[in-house]
């Protein structure tokens, strides 16, 4: 135990670019914007949260490298599909995740001075290198479905068994707020002229629950829910109860269970990179 200590203690004590150099390991921030697919809206129908976060990666030999993600956002939509529903939900996503990044292109070391003869008139254009990547991995997301009252509040859907999760026999336990979810996507990295480099990029989290926006499978009569959960219940079970629609009656589609929810991630990042030791004028220019 004692010989562990020593060990980190010595490697606070080296230096930092020797620390640099030997370490291919990267840390940044992102920022950005979530979207929601599912059975509510399309992603480019769905409202737009807020959504950041942090990670790490290390880089292998070209084209390979790994990440880890801590994310958090915010879905949210009102009914797209089919507004007579009246549904609406928001819930905060929170994932942790690992991706495997697979590199497209190799970019050319250092920034670049080109110079175009127009006439008489010299003009410059600069180029800098690009990293193009797509990716994929594996991970955990947490999640909370809250549904707008009419009074202006939001209350937590999945203790109120809006689809008779628990009370009816053929409806299981209330679903987990937890899944596993595949993030997919392509990004773009700009190396700066020290070690920091900004990039953006956009992904789809595919998850393995129908139960991010608490729609799912279909109506319950409501009566029955009233008696079991109070009528909180039964009115987010079917808000628009009160017109007396045939397509919201017990028994009719409320969701699709075969198509699970999607969230999207759309993000600028900003990151420092350890293996890149500073040298004044090393760029080209």
């Amino acid at each position: 135990m004692r010989s562990g200590k020593w060990l980190i203690c010595c490697l606070f004590l080296l230096p930092v670019p020797a620390i640099r150099a030997q370490l291919p390991v990267s840390v940044g921030m992102a920022g950005g914007f979530a979207f929601y697919h599912g059975d509510l809206a399309r992603f480019y129908q769905s409202g737009v949260g807020p959504a950041a976060g942090t990670f790490a990666r290390y880089s292998f030999e070209f084209p390979f490298s790994v990440r880890v993600n801590v994310l958090r956002g915010t879905v949210t939509s009102n009914d797209k599909i089919r507004p007579e529903r009246k549904l609406n939900f928001r819930s905060p996503v929170t994932e942790v995740s690992l991706q495997l990044e697979f590199y497209v292109t190799r970019p050319k070391s250092g920034f670049r001075n080109y110079s175009i003869k127009y006439g008489r008139r010299k003009y410059h254009v600069y180029t800098f290198p690009v990293l193009t990547y797509v990716y994929t991995g594996i991970g955990r997301f947490s999640f909370n479905p809250k549904g707008r009252y009419p009074d202006g509040t939001w209350k937590p859907l999945q203790p109120l068994c809006t689809e008779g999760q628990g009370v009816f026999p053929t409806r299981d336990a209330p679903y987990k707020l937890s899944s596993l979810v595949i993030p997919v996507g392509v990004g773009m990295i700009f190396p700066m002229r020290d070690a920091f480099q900004f990039g953006f990029e956009i992904s789809v989290r595919k998850t393995f629950t129908d139960y991010l926006d608490d729609v799912s499978l279909t109506y319950v009569n409501t009566a029955v829910l009233e008696s079991a959960k109070g009528p909180l219940a039964a009115y987010f079970a079917d808000p628009s109860r009160n017109l007396e629609l045939t397509t919201t009656s017990p028994a009719t589609a409320r969701g699709n269970p075969k198509n699970k929810d999607t969230y999207i991630f759309a993000f600028v990042t900003l990151q420092y990179d350890f293996g890149k030791t500073k040298k004044k004028k090393t760029f080209r220019i």
